[in-house]
């Protein structure tokens, strides 16, 4: 048995943090069982010195300190493996044993996707307590399913093929699991694997020194006060809390308005898209930026995304159907620092094709709407590129190499030729190959989807994506389809920096909550929970 205290050191944060209410200073997270998260104990801001010049900017002043929050948790020992060959096997699943490597007397196979195929293998889980959980499995190809725990996805089956086809270990984190009969299966979401055992032994809680050591300081190094101040004040509350976040259906405020309808709260995130303002999109629309705007004077945190249609060819931005791919536009020379009158000239003296041109152009074409929200004194959670290693985009398309160096032509042309000071670069491409270098990323995003009404921290994923970068970053779920229970994440020491809810059907039907992904219940307990930060608690408002 063992014992872990971890208090995380106060922190001194200039003219950043924040907190909820001060009602909600010292609150208790409590977790089922043998663990349990104190709640931070003095999260009131201090004002600045009334002596001071006032500032027109009313978050100009503010000074807050990092929050305090002491973790207590004692795991009791436990390890045991399961073959998957033991279990229940049902529809077209079999038992096999021609792949090499396996333990037991063989392995499960023939995950084909089919409506009858069903795994089932039990334990009794002695503690309710955190597990870590690793799944011994193989595929002939790059290949990702689920681990479930009595029917709820707990973590990924990752295998990869195309670089070794024997049998690997997949390991989740910090797994909580109820004491009791606990039924394992499989979620075939790609299929086509051989699952050979699943060892659980007792884990940890997501450690509190996780959220310490992360930097306020940004990869650009011109930021403007607009985006240090914010990087400050999100770096504040790491740790503590999650911000509360929704995209809503282009064009329009109907999800933000359906929430505050049901919620009596605003968001503090809203997410916008550039995706009418592409050259290539068929569309010439400018709404979004006015109504991020129009956020802004709310109080409100803007977040931008770009579902980027191809820059020549077919006006889609899915790989499936657009025909543009990136080594048709990248070149032997550096062209991001080129200005765009001299890159014009270039594609006009037959020295670089229209891909080419058009893939730098249309940067340069978002630039001056993103220049529209700096000249505003907006400061932008900015998202390009996003989903890339799913490759269902065309950006993501043609691999890791590719997209880092796309990655690295925006960062520095909107960086250093545009001047854009103004942005918080979001990195979420959602697999370590694809990291680009900490030099060029300010926060790690993740996009979550999960099961209608699974309401857990996915604890296990919120592991694995804190081992993306080479220091600590900030990390968020960059966009969702459930909203997490926030007393669940504060059990598991879970803190998603924000979340996201994607517009349309996971909370809506027009501006009526219709229950399909998130209950009614949810929804409020999570806009009025101490762990959430809603609009009218930033601390500028």
């Amino acid at each position: 048995m063992k014992r872990i205290i971890v208090l995380i050191l106060v922190i001194a944060m200039v003219l950043s943090a924040c907190s909820k209410n001060s009602s909600n200073t010292g609150d208790n997270a409590s977790v089922t069982g043998d663990a349990s998260v104190t709640g931070p104990s003095d999260v009131t801001g201090v004002g600045s010195d009334s002596s001071a010049t006032p500032s027109a900017d009313p978050a100009a002043n503010l000074t807050y300190s990092k929050q305090t929050r002491e973790i207590s948790y004692e795991a009791k020992p436990f390890n045991t493996k399961l073959e998957a060959e033991d279990g229940i096997i049902e529809g077209k699943l079999t038992t096999g044993s021609s792949r090499s490597g396996y333990s037991g007397s063989g392995y499960v196979t023939n995950f084909n996707q089919a409506p009858g195929n069903k795994l089932a293998v039990t334990v009794e889980i002695p503690y309710s307590q955190f597990y870590d959980i690793t799944v011994r499995a193989a595929s002939d190809q790059y290949k990702i399913n689920y681990l479930t725990a009595d029917g709820v996805n707990i973590c990924e089956i990752v295998c990869d093929g195309s670089t070794s086809k024997s049998f690997i270990d997949c390991t989740a984190e910090s797994v909580y699991l109820e004491a009791g009969t606990v039924e394992f299966g499989v979620n075939e979401s790609w299929g086509w694997f051989d699952l050979d055992s699943i060892t659980i032994e007792a884990g940890e809680v997501v450690p509190a020194e996780t959220y310490n050591g992360v930097s306020s300081k940004l990869a650009n190094p011109n930021a403007n006060e607009d985006a240090i101040k914010l990087m400050e004040y999100l770096v504040s509350i790491y740790g503590n809390y999650t911000l509360a976040g929704q995209y809503c259906t282009h064009n329009s405020s109907t999800e933000v308005e359906g929430i505050l309808k049901a919620t009596g709260k605003y968001p503090a995130v809203r997410g916008f898209d550039m995706i009418f303002c592409s050259p290539n999109s068929g569309y010439s629309d400018m709404n979004e930026i006015s109504q991020a705007k129009s956020w802004a004077s709310k109080g409100g945190i803007v977040s931008f995304s770009w579902h980027w249609h191809g820059p020549v060819g077919k006006n889609s931005f899915y790989s499936d159907t657009s025909d543009f791919r990136i080594p048709d536009a990248r070149t032997a020379e550096d062209l991001s620092l080129v200005s765009a009158a001299d890159l014009k000239a270039k594609y006009q003296n037959g020295e670089i094709t229209e891909k080419q041109y058009k893939l730098i152009s249309d940067i340069d074409v978002i630039s001056f709407h993103l220049k529209n929200l700096r000249d505003a004194g907006i400061a932008i959670l900015w998202r390009p590129l996003h989903e890339a290693s799913g490759g269902w985009f065309w950006w993501g398309a043609t691999g890791a190499d590719d997209y880092i160096w796309l990655w690295k032509l925006m960062f520095n042309r909107m960086t250093y030729v545009h001047g854009l000071d103004n942005l918080i670069w979001v990195w979420n491409a959602q697999n370590a190959d694809w990291y680009p270098g900490d030099e060029y990323v300010d926060i790690v995003g993740e996009d979550i989807y999960a099961d209608a009404y699974d309401y857990g921290s996915q604890s296990a994923k919120f592991r694995s994506v804190l081992n993306y970068p080479d220091t600590p970053k900030l990390t968020t779920l960059s966009e969702n389809g459930v909203i997490m229970d926030p007393e669940l994440c504060a059990r598991d020491n879970v803190w998603w920096l924000w979340f996201n809810v994607w517009n349309g059907d996971f909370l809506f039907d027009g501006m009526e909550t219709n229950e399909k992904y998130t209950s009614d219940e949810m929804l409020r307990k999570a806009y009025n929970s101490e762990y959430v930060i809603t609009l009218d608690e930033l601390p500028w408002n």
